[in-house]
């Protein structure tokens, strides 16, 4: 069922979640999506801080991170000492078991890969245009037009401190401008309602130089992504959609990375295909805002959404970033699925250059 429901935050929804964050006792596990940003990284501390305070500390908090956290993420987390503010266990895989789930900034079951089997009475917290978990969410606090997940959570924050008066770590805003600023783009993509939620976290005392200097650092590269960037462009196949140029690649490590260094390249649509894993393979898709503006739809959304449900899975996502974990994928079923996703939308698919991608992802 599409989950993309014209939902909003309001006080009502905020005081409904917090009396239940308050109730939790025991263990609580908060999941994040796989190789999550900074965005899905600082909800998910500032929560677990939230769920503390609340609590008195009766609950044990257990941060799932399938297959772990994007380099950006970890740079966030080690630069802000985030772990020093908030006592949580961090499990990226293995078994896990705890009575309450709060899901943040997650889109589909794919996401959370083998942890999605453990969501019985759980919260989501979101801010995707699709969205397949909240039908069946205890809790909701979902608002497609928010466009950070650190947004809502600082929303929540914000009424509480209404409240009670009391303060929070500077630490603690600072990552969740952190977060705001990686998914808005440094704030190319912000809105009112985010400025004004900027502008209270910096008066409240966020460091707003400090989460700007953690994002910018530059790294050098390891050897693992750069040779991932390289095999990616090398397979890539191109094809043209009306006037827009489209890339498909075959990669295992680093898909965000590859796709990156694809558009960056000139592609206009970039989708990046898994190395199988656990009997699945993983779909990540990634296009331009300006591509978003010209069709007029969510793109990586609704194709990761298509896809999901015509290949045996599920995804969703962003306008302009999604993904989908499908348990059958076959390039041929692939590349008609494509077609008839963009015929249906007016747009014709061209094959260009086939490339490598169908020796590299076929059977």
């Amino acid at each position: 069922m599409n989950s993309s429901k014209n939902s909003r935050i309001t006080n009502e929804g905020i005081e409904k979640a917090l009396a239940w964050l308050s109730s939790l006792r025991g263990g609580v596990c908060i999941l994040i999506h796989k190789n999550a940003d900074p965005d899905a990284a600082a909800s998910a501390f500032a929560l677990s801080y939230l769920i503390k305070y609340l609590t008195s500390s009766k609950a044990t908090i257990s941060l799932i991170a399938p297959e772990g956290l994007e380099a950006v993420s970890k740079r966030v987390i080690e630069a802000l000492n985030l772990l020093n503010f908030v006592d949580v266990k961090c499990i990226s895989k293995g078994k896990v078991e705890c009575a309450y789930q709060v899901v943040i900034d997650t889109a589909s079951t794919s996401q959370l890969g083998e942890f999605s089997n453990i969501l019985r009475n759980y919260m989501v917290l979101d801010h995707h245009e699709v969205n397949t978990l909240i039908d069946s969410a205890n809790i909701l606090l979902y608002d497609p037009k928010r466009k950070s997940s650190s947004e809502i959570v600082f929303m929540v924050i914000e009424h509480l401190l209404r409240k009670s008066g009391d303060s929070i770590p500077k630490e603690i805003l600072t990552a969740l401008i952190a977060g705001i600023l990686y998914d808005t783009k440094y704030l190319r993509l912000a809105d009112d309602v985010t400025f004004e939620i900027m502008a209270k976290l910096l008066k409240l005392g966020g460091d707003y130089a400090h989460a700007i200097a953690i994002l910018s650092a530059k790294k050098k590269l390891d050897y693992s992504e750069r040779v991932a960037r390289i095999k990616g462009a090398m397979r890539a196949g191109l094809y043209k959609v009306n006037d827009l140029l489209m890339v498909v690649t075959c990669i295992g490590a680093h898909e965000s990375s590859v796709l990156k260094l694809l558009l960056d390249a000139g592609a206009d649509i970039a989708l990046a295909i898994a190395a199988k894993k656990n009997k699945g393979t993983r779909i990540i898709i990634r296009t331009t805002n300006e591509v978003v503006k010209h069709l007029g739809f969510p793109l990586a959304a609704e194709l990761a959404r298509e896809l999901g449900e015509c290949m045996k899975g599920s995804g969703g996502g962003h306008a302009s970033a999604a993904g989908v974990y499908v348990e059958e994928f076959k390039p041929e079923s692939f590349i008609k699925v494509l077609t008839e996703f963009f015929r249906s939308r007016g747009l014709n698919l061209k094959i260009i250059d086939e490339g490598r991608w169908l020796n590299e992802c076929g059977d």
